[in-house]
């Protein structure tokens, strides 16, 4: 049996990559994203929609056993201090921080081992972990 996979934000960039390089020796890949951008669901990649900016809404169905789990939506507001509103903040914490908290505690009841290995979650963030960039939030620009 091959690998289960779940990847949230795997329409495009680096979570669409994702499903690129493992669709080849995946059993199933279920991509959650609010569209299919360049994603071509069929064979082992199916699409679920779902939108980590809007809490209430519900989570797709999960496959019985996840082997992987990949997070890779995100946010980053630039905007001058006077510029930030807090319903910028608010997104930001809703899609980097509470969706992946929400998708993580989904996935954990389901996670399973895989040929020996256990099974890996992945969250991605962005390179302004390591270098900040003007106007980004917690940095203050009056």
């Amino acid at each position: 049996m091959q690998p289960t996979y779940v990847i949230a934000g795997g329409s495009r960039g680096i979570g669409l990559e994702l499903v690129r390089l493992l669709a080849a020796s995946a059993d199933r890949i279920d991509v959650w994203s609010r569209s299919t951008d360049d994603l071509v669901p069929g064979g082992v990649i199916r699409h679920l929609p779902c939108d980590f900016a809007a809490p209430e809404s519900p989570l797709p169905e999960l496959p019985d056993q996840i082997h992987g789990a990949v997070y890779c939506p995100g946010t980053i507001t630039l905007r001058s201090f006077r510029g930030l509103q807090l319903a910028d903040v608010r997104q930001d914490l809703e899609i980097n921080l509470l969706g992946a908290m929400r998708f993580l505690q989904a996935c954990q009841p389901r996670l399973a081992a895989h040929d020996g290995h256990p099974a890996s979650v992945v969250l991605f963030s962005t390179v302004a972990v390591r270098q900040g960039l003007p106007m980004q939030i917690g940095r203050a620009h009056v």
